[in-house]
């Protein structure tokens, strides 16, 4: 049996060189992303909706034959973009996709591989990779830094609701700070990711305690 890893956001940035660690550290790596493809770290790819809660549920299927033969599971929620502007010009539908994609798919996937582990006696870590503008917002920038912030209390709060899970070991959040992504003229498909050093050795750290137990 081995160690798997769910990335969710894997196709670019924190996401892609999360997978490369999780890699690096002998766990079977699983992409989740909206458009699949090209993930070299990855041993699975899958595609994942955030703002439906029935294509979640329907990967349930695929990700049971993973979690199934697993030592242990860490799920990483790094799914995320920004919806930048004044808030009193953002719609409805920009603010449900804005919530949709860092609080609401989150927590039902975060669920549906908290049902799956339980059903198969699978320890699962959960960590959620928010940013440091959930507690510091800026300006036109309103509705991600309130999605990051409610990100925050969802993850915390589904780990106060199920804390009494057998399978449940732990929810962590990370803040990192800003990504720049190089341009592709320069480097294809290579990633400057900058002021996250603290990021990458909060998630080291999480995956060599997850290998010591």
């Amino acid at each position: 049996m081995t160690k798997h890893a769910l990335v969710s956001g894997a196709s670019v940035g924190i996401g892609r060189e999360t997978c490369a660690l999780f890699a690096r550290k002998g766990y079977r790596v699983i992409a989740l992303s909206r458009q699949p493809g090209g993930v070299e770290f990855a041993d699975l790819e899958m595609t994942l909706d955030l703002e439906s809660f029935e294509k979640i549920e329907g990967l349930a299927g695929e990700l049971e034959t993973e979690i199934a033969a697993a030592e242990r599971v860490i799920l990483v929620n790094n799914s995320g973009y920004g919806q930048f502007g004044a808030l009193r010009d953002l719609s409805e539908s920009m603010w449900q996709r804005q919530f949709s994609t860092h609080v609401f798919g989150p927590i039902k996937l975060a669920a549906v591989c908290l049902r799956l582990c339980e059903e198969h006696g699978i320890p699962l870590r959960v960590i959620a990779v928010s940013s440091v503008l959930s507690i510091a917002p800026q300006k036109m920038k309103g509705a991600y830094c309130a999605a990051k912030s409610a990100m925050n209390t969802a993850h915390e709060s589904f780990w106060f609701d199920e804390r009494e899970s057998n399978s449940l070991e732990s929810v962590s959040l990370v803040l990192p700070g800003p990504v720049a992504l190089l341009s592709e003229r320069l480097r294809q498909r290579h990633f400057w990711l900058t002021g996250i050093a603290a990021f990458f050795h909060s998630i080291a750290v999480l995956a060599r305690h997850s290998a010591s137990r």
